[in-house]
């Protein structure tokens, strides 16, 4: 058996947003606050992403705050096909482990190479999960 007294207990977090991409934009950007009191600990982010054929999705990264310390962590979602003849497709996951203090926002970034479309201009959609701490907790380690 394995001892859990004085283990803090970790409440799972998850986090989904999706974003249709604007004629003239460059950027589609979501956000949300960590809870007041709570530490985050972000262990998989997962992207499916849309642009019309003829443009790319050149970057997709997510921002967190530890220490007053911004981060931009680069997630890699390559381009796996076209949907309806129309849209270039988008899609993956990466295991991490990001950090993210309490009261802060962390916010997802996606960049293309063109601004111009005519609709269908796609969609971003985000998937964060993980955990949360209390923010006192003496350690993050698992």
């Amino acid at each position: 058996m394995t001892p859990t007294s004085g283990m803090v207990k970790r409440e799972p977090f998850q986090f989904t947003a999706r974003a249709d991409w604007e004629d003239g934009k460059l950027q589609t950007v979501v956000s949300f606050a960590v809870p007041a009191g709570k530490q985050l600990v972000i262990e998989n982010i997962s992207a499916t992403l849309e642009c019309p054929i003829g443009q790319d999705i050149t970057a997709t990264q997510v921002k967190t705050v530890v220490n007053n310390v911004e981060a931009w962590h680069a997630v890699f979602v390559p381009k796996t096909g076209t949907f309806n003849n129309a849209l270039n497709l988008y899609c993956g996951g990466q295991r991490v482990r990001v950090y993210a203090d309490p009261g802060t926002t962390v916010t997802v970034l996606v960049l293309k190479n063109i601004s111009q479309c005519q609709p269908p201009c796609g969609t971003t959609m985000v998937l964060i999960s993980g955990y949360l701490l209390p923010a006192n907790s003496p350690s993050l380690a698992p």
